[in-house]
């Protein structure tokens, strides 16, 4: 291989490694983006025969960037469904809202924890993906209950089942039975408040002091987040690499806990990204002098 094409491949990697440096800095203000180092490895020609000569360099290439799922810092925002994970674990979405899933559904598992409810009570993203609780389905806060003898239900005087799928109802005080004398009257009560607890418990108040836990919230967990397909807009895929996401409620084994009203931001340090561009920049230049200081020699070779 010519000097030439060993160059060749340097500065097709230096302009690799500046992409990947590029989107970093672009991301600096995503939230839940995951900062990629580039990665490259050498290239080797081997001689198979009697000669002294074992192998010989042939360049550079690179393959595919390392993702860094370090926690990226915390922002208040107040929001009550903006959720950040502190510690390890990914929010897990499902398919649109309206959309049929495919069977089997593929799930999208994100660290931006964004989230709003639909005019259905949906917990969705931004993209419209479904926010998955507890068994991996949809959560789904009823917007309005009635409570008729301590029954909560819902307009048409269906019962409203928990996340432990059991019909929910007004607790005495005293007792923790059910309150039959609480009744809410023919107007439904209407959502005023959303809690989500550090344990995933998503806490309704409707009215004023009319509280349910609505549904609860799980995170999924890899052997090798390292592994996980980056899908774009802060989401992931599992992969063979990465092994099967392990389900679990916040603050169990090594899931991490729930933060809510703030959001997790961007892990990139604008000023690690600075000073790898300047080394990055060095590369390009060595290997730019490298390149004319070859067409320099070829030129003198044919005059």
């Amino acid at each position: 291989m010519t000097m030439f094409s060993i160059i060749k491949t340097g500065l097709n990697a230096i302009n690799k490694d500046f992409a990947v440096l590029q989107n970093n800095i672009a991301n600096t203000s995503t939230n839940g983006f995951k900062r990629s180092e580039a990665q490259f490895e050498s290239m080797y020609f081997s001689q198979h025969n009697n000669s002294t000569e074992i192998a010989r360099g042939m360049g550079v290439k690179s393959i595919k960037p390392r993702q860094s799922f370090s926690q990226g810092s915390l922002q208040q925002t107040g929001g009550s469904l903006d959720l950040a994970i502190m510690g390890e674990g990914f929010f897990t979405l499902g398919s649109p809202v309206g959309r049929a899933a495919a069977a089997p559904e593929e799930f999208k598992y994100t660290r931006d924890g964004s989230f709003q409810l639909d005019r259905l009570g949906n917990i969705v993203n931004t993209d419209g993906l479904k926010l998955l609780g507890a068994g991996q389905v949809g959560i789904k806060i009823p917007v309005s209950v009635k409570v008729v003898s301590g029954n909560v239900v819902d307009e048409n005087g269906g019962p409203i089942v928990g996340p432990d799928g059991t019909a929910l109802f007004i607790p005495n005080k005293i007792t923790g039975e059910i309150d039959t004398s609480i009744n809410s009257g023919i107007i439904p009560m209407i959502i005023s408040q959303i809690n989500v607890t550090d344990s995933g418990n998503i806490d309704v108040t409707y009215d004023e002091n009319t509280t349910i836990t609505a549904a609860k919230l799980a995170l999924g967990d890899f052997t090798n987040e390292h592994g996980l397909q980056n899908l774009g807009n802060s989401t992931f895929s599992e992969t063979p690499e990465s092994g099967a996401p392990i389900f679990g409620l916040p603050k169990q084994n090594t899931i991490g806990k729930i933060l809510a009203g703030a959001l997790e931001k961007s892990n990139t340090d604008i000023t690690d990204e600075l000073v790898t561009m300047l080394r990055t920049q060095q590369a390009f230049n060595g290997c730019s002098k490298m390149l004319q200081s070859d067409l320099d020699t070829v030129k003198r070779l044919i005059s």
